[in-house]
């Protein structure tokens, strides 16, 4: 009986990792990135630079964040002058 309890545990946990490790969330940096370089202008904000070259319409949330991601930006604070890469496509 501990056998097939224990065939039974070892089955499920292989299927719960593989489900979590094949359907997990894809990551941008798996995939390549056309990005655009974009000069920081006085009074620019990271929310609007996001908006204007969000092209694909995705949650300008998660646009925000690939942005600080690519440039490693660990806050939104971003000064004239800076030069970003914004990702296109």
């Amino acid at each position: 009986m501990k056998k097939y309890l224990y065939i039974i545990l070892l089955l499920l946990t292989t299927l719960n990792l593989y489900t979590v490790f094949a359907y997990g969330k894809p990551e941008f940096k798996n995939k390549a990135i056309i990005v655009e370089r974009v000069v920081v202008k006085p009074g620019d904000t990271l929310w609007e630079i996001a908006q204007k070259n969000n092209s694909d319409n995705i949650d300008i949330r998660e646009y925000i964040y690939e942005i600080k991601r690519i440039n490693n930006i660990e806050n939104s604070t971003i000064t004239p002058g800076d030069t970003i890469l914004v990702p296109i496509k």
